[in-house]
């Protein structure tokens, strides 16, 4: 690793470059979300079977290549948001139902209004952004290792924001649904608050659940397996991942995947950012 590739992981942000290196972090304009270069790599998608809690829609098992990419190091907070608005690209003024705005990550937003900021970023950079496709997302979350994280026994409140004992009393839900520690976060936390995955990626598990670019299907059967987005299937519902503030840690797992219609927001639904580099 270059000492441009070390020092980006202690620096805020580094100005836009051409050709990044891996681990890279840079910000193609001002009040542009930060991006990490990610390597090319390929990983086996989905659980097996045979693992507790893997479900039906995440097999079968298959190997995936992914091309060099840019993602996002935080997810979209509601000040980057924010700026789509005020250059009247961004219609819909999302609603962060009392949990804070400014570098929060921005919810009460659909796919399509993820697709306006994307348009928007466009604009300002030239380049290509888009959604990660689903593929992108898990290789991304896994953050170099097999699973991004092992199992409930060795969670730690440090690592993500989910539903936890402060979650448990704070909504009278039962405890069996939490993890058995404290992050001090009932709703969102502030992006970047809980550590960094093994690429340099913050809430890949936990915080908000994320838009990627793919429309549902039940299975994969047939998915491609390049790393691009499946773009046929049931369109009217797109895939999120990651988990968020309200779910148990089932949800956070790096395969796990639901969709939900294109359409809807909720106050725990944002998205990240990801764009391909030569």
């Amino acid at each position: 690793m270059g000492a441009i590739a070390f020092l980006a992981g202690f620096l805020p942000s580094m100005p836009a470059i051409a050709q990044s290196e891996t681990g890279d972090v840079f910000s193609d304009c001002a009040g542009c979300p930060e991006m990490v270069a990610l390597p090319a790599g390929s990983y086996q998608r989905g659980e097996p079977a045979s693992l507790r809690p893997s479900n039906s829609n995440e097999v079968p098992e298959h190997r995936v290549s992914i091309s060099r990419l840019a993602v996002g190091r935080y997810e979209v907070t509601f000040d980057e948001f924010d700026r789509c608005r005020n250059a009247g690209v961004c219609t819909h003024n999302p609603d962060d139902h009392g949990m804070g705005r400014g570098n929060r990550p921005v919810v009460d937003v659909n796919w399509a209004d993820a697709q306006q900021y994307i348009g928007w970023i466009r604009q300002e950079t030239g380049e290509d952004y888009r959604l990660l496709s689903e593929s992108e997302w898990e290789y991304a979350a896994r953050g170099n290792q097999a699973y991004e994280f092992p199992g409930e026994d060795q969670w730690s409140c440090t690592r993500g924001n989910i539903a936890d004992v402060a979650w448990s009393a704070a909504y009278n839900t039962s405890p069996r649904f939490t993890v058995g520690c404290n992050d001090h976060f009932i709703q969102t936390a502030p992006v970047g608050t809980f550590r960094m995955n093994g690429f340099g990626l913050f809430d890949m598990a936990g915080n908000v659940w994320e838009w990627t670019q793919d429309c549902y299907n039940q299975n994969y059967n047939r998915v491609p397996t390049d790393g691009s987005a499946w773009l046929t299937g049931q369109c009217v519902s797109r895939i999120i991942r990651g988990g968020s503030w309200s779910d148990d840690i089932s949800y956070a797992r790096s395969a796990k995947r639901i969709a939900d219609f294109s359409t809807y927001r909720s106050s725990n639904i944002g998205f990240r950012i990801a764009r391909s580099l030569p």
